[in-house]
């Protein structure tokens, strides 16, 4: 069962959800974008492989992460579980429709992946058709507890009047969030302002996340999605660290138990940010990648499929779901039968994206959660003696090659050291860095930035 275009469009075009932070209160008016150049270039850096600036010759870069875009792991948690309306305000797709509600407030609480240090808010306003519906003003307040606060207010300010504004706001310093709450009030309907409704285009709060790269959000279970896996809409996932794989599959969830009539296809991925899950879904046709985000108790889920660049509304197709039950049976009973997604990639395509292979900040120090994905790529390496592997560390674009080029051969031979420690004879393995060069998506969205850094293993 798949959901139509237009379907999808009036469904993703409903509610919002507020989210959750920290930090000193102090208002201040929304600045244009032009206005912002000079407060960016005195921003800090961004985590990881996804920081700093950009090469001089690739695309201009956000300078940091924005760790309330649904890539990154973030979460709208005061809604209901059939409410998709707030997707395209983090979903940083620029094309989408964006949000709107009925009435002239609105107030959605959003759970970070992880605790962060937020010194950049964005807003984008909705045009054409729907630019009457902007708000007219926005508070935006912070928890470092989580999402329950307490909430200090970090922005209260109107917003610009004119039709797909683009305004950004830098913090006078940076504000420490678990959370966000950002409340919505006005609208530019004449009259009464209950009628109506009332939206934003999109909302980013860049920053650093803070929080250790091997604390993961656990997300093993049973869920369920009324679109884009199968017609029963079950999805099996089973946790090791930071890796995850699963299946999704048609049957029957009654009485808390799991009846699987048929697996549909496979599904094979890793946590990034301890709370985005990239993954590659196999089905009987070509493979599709694809990213899932969950609320912080895990009884939600967001869904992405992306075919072409994630650029466009059209190459993204998003689902939502809710969790049935924290423990997911085997997808195959039998242990022989059940698929070595790693074994298969190198056998097939002569190479395989680790997912989950995660690293401390800025650094080649392998985090603890990446160990149950490299002992999976071990032991599918000792099943194969005649293999001669390489082990390849690529990156996005930001950072500039001074720094991306290193950093990729560094942990690339991390990783070789490892699956040495792991048994793997060190005649058969090879270690190369290749920067940000070859991408496998444009780096210009969150999700290819994210597609872009990445260990690959590849027969020699």
């Amino acid at each position: 069962m798949t959901l139509g275009l237009t379907t999808r469009k009036a469904a993703i075009g409903l509610g919002v959800m507020a989210l959750l932070a920290v930090a000193g209160c102090k208002k201040k008016p929304a600045e244009s974008v032009a206005a912002q150049d000079e407060a960016q270039s005195t921003a800090p850096s961004a985590p990881a492989v996804a920081s700093a600036r950009p090469a001089a010759s690739a695309p201009a870069m956000p300078a940091e992460t924005n760790v309330a875009g649904l890539w990154s792991g973030a979460f709208v948690v005061n809604r209901d579980k059939e409410d998709r309306s707030w997707y395209p305000l983090l979903n940083e797709i620029p094309d989408h429709a964006g949000f709107m509600r009925n009435g002239s407030r609105q107030e959605l609480v959003i759970a970070l992946a992880q605790a962060s240090s937020v010194d950049v808010l964005r807003f984008r306003g909705l045009s054409d058709a729907g630019a009457r519906s902007n708000a007219r003003h926005a508070r935006v307040e912070a928890s470092a507890g989580g999402v329950q606060g307490p909430w200090a207010v970090i922005y209260d300010a109107d917003l610009p009047g004119q039709d797909g504004y683009d305004t950004r706001v830098p913090l006078p310093q940076p504000v420490k969030a678990e959370a966000l709450r950002l409340t919505l009030t006005g609208n530019r309907w004449s009259g009464d302002q209950d009628e109506g409704q009332i939206g934003l285009q999109q909302f980013m709060a860049y920053g650093k996340p803070e929080a250790a790269a091997d604390k993961v959000r656990q997300v093993g279970g049973i869920y369920q999605f009324p679109v884009e896996f199968g017609s029963s809409g079950y999805v099996l996932l089973h946790q090791d660290g930071a890796a995850v794989e699963g299946c999704y599959v048609e049957g029957d969830y009654s009485n808390q138990q799991m009846k699987i009539a048929q697996v549909l296809g496979t599904i094979s991925g890793g946590l990034e940010n301890g709370a985005l899950l990239a993954f590659r879904r196999t089905t009987e046709g070509a493979p599709e990648k694809g990213a899932m985000a969950f609320s912080p108790d895990g009884s939600h889920a967001y869904a992405a499929l992306v075919k072409g660049d994630a650029r466009t509304f059209d190459s993204v197709r998003e689902a939502g779901g809710w969790r049935l039950a924290d423990k997911a049976p085997p997808c195959f009973p039998k242990a022989d039968a059940a698929p070595d997604p790693i074994g298969q990639a190198l056998e097939g395509a002569g190479r395989v994206q680790l997912y989950g292979v995660n690293f401390e900040t800025d650094s080649d120090v392998l985090s603890a959660a990446a160990l149950p994905v490299l002992n999976r790529a071990a032991k599918a390496v000792l099943a194969h003696p005649d293999w001669r592997l390489r082990v390849e560390g690529r990156t996005d674009s930001t950072g500039g090659d001074a720094r991306n080029q290193p950093l990729s051969e560094r942990r690339a031979a991390a990783v070789r050291h490892y699956l040495e420690s792991a048994g793997v004879p060190a005649g058969r393995l090879d270690a190369r860095g290749h920067g940000a060069t070859h991408p496998l998506m444009p780096n210009d969205t969150p999700f290819g930035r994210a597609q872009n850094r990445r260990v690959e293993l590849a027969r020699q």
